[in-house]
């Protein structure tokens, strides 16, 4: 027995080891204050040297259940690749549960998902900035003025032009927010008592970024009724029972923005549930063998 000030490891009544009050009076840190540590997953008690056929002392949840080899990644992390990314962002709203209880620490480039979701958003702000300047302006002297870009095909050409340069804007915000969420995923999980570091973090948000991707089809959808009003020109063709087309795009625009708010949504519901599933998420220790 040791005669120093040290008492052992001893768990709270949260389930969680914690290294007990040194005899200094100072208080130790958690004994999974580390990466690598292997929790129960359900509870966050400290397994690590426990037979990997047994359970978790506190809640009875298999070992073997929460080993880092029960994450393999998901197959956008395992082959990335445009395919893999699109059929992981499928499933990912389709099966998040399943999606989160797979998914690896490593995050995964999502460049390309950022640049997909940005371009329906860039074409938006385009049309936008290409109406904000046909706004009549009044003179001084009496009358106004507005600025045209002479003919629908010029339109066209313009705002298409613009909606490129204004792409990258757009995916640096939705790149911008999904940094902050991984931030705050980071700070909410050691507030409630969780191991979520930072590679977790940013793997569990850029997968829920397939919301974006949600929300670039509702930007989509209201595409027309924005042309439509910059080219004044009907779209689609009239309806055989007479309807105006205008009200067809105003049905779409609707549709679309209610997708496009659904997307965000589903970024933070897809961010709250990972809090919850993954908060002690367990991964492989770095080989320490020598080269």
């Amino acid at each position: 027995m040791r005669h120093d000030g040290y008492r052992p490891l001893e768990p709270t009544t949260e389930g969680r080891c914690t290294i007990a009050e040194m005899g200094d009076g100072h208080q130790g840190k958690p004994a999974w204050d580390d990466q690598y540590t292997l929790l129960c997953e359900r509870c966050g008690y400290v397994v690590d040297g426990l037979p990997e056929e047994g359970v978790c002392p506190e809640c009875g949840r298999e070992i073997e259940k929460s080993l880092p080899s029960n994450r393999p990644g998901t197959p956008w992390q395992q082959h990335p690749s445009i395919r893999s990314m699109l059929a992981t962002s499928w499933t990912t709203v389709w099966h998040p549960v399943r999606t989160l209880d797979t998914l690896a620490a490593t995050p995964p480039r999502f460049r390309a998902l950022v640049i997909l979701a940005a371009l329906p958003f860039g074409q938006l702000m385009g049309i936008a900035l290409l109406l904000v300047f046909q706004i009549e302006r009044p003179q001084p002297n009496g009358g106004s003025v507005a600025w045209t870009p002479g003919s629908a095909p010029g339109a066209f050409a313009l705002g298409v032009l613009l909606g490129v340069v204004l792409t990258p804007i757009a995916a640096v915000v939705l790149a911008g927010l999904t940094w902050i969420e991984a931030r705050g995923l980071v700070i909410f999980g050691a507030q409630r008592g969780g191991r979520v570091y930072p590679e977790l973090a940013h793997s569990i948000v850029r997968h829920g970024a397939a919301g974006w991707l949600v929300s670039g089809i509702g930007a989509i959808m209201m595409l027309p009724m924005v042309w439509s009003l910059e080219l004044e020109a009907s779209w689609p063709a009239p309806s055989p029972n007479g309807d105006s087309p205008q009200i067809w795009t105003i049905v779409l625009a609707t549709a679309g923005f209610s997708i496009m708010v659904l997307g965000f949504l589903g970024f933070e519901l897809f961010a709250w549930l990972g809090l919850r599933r993954c908060k002690f998420a367990n991964r492989p220790k770095p080989s320490t063998e020598m080269p």
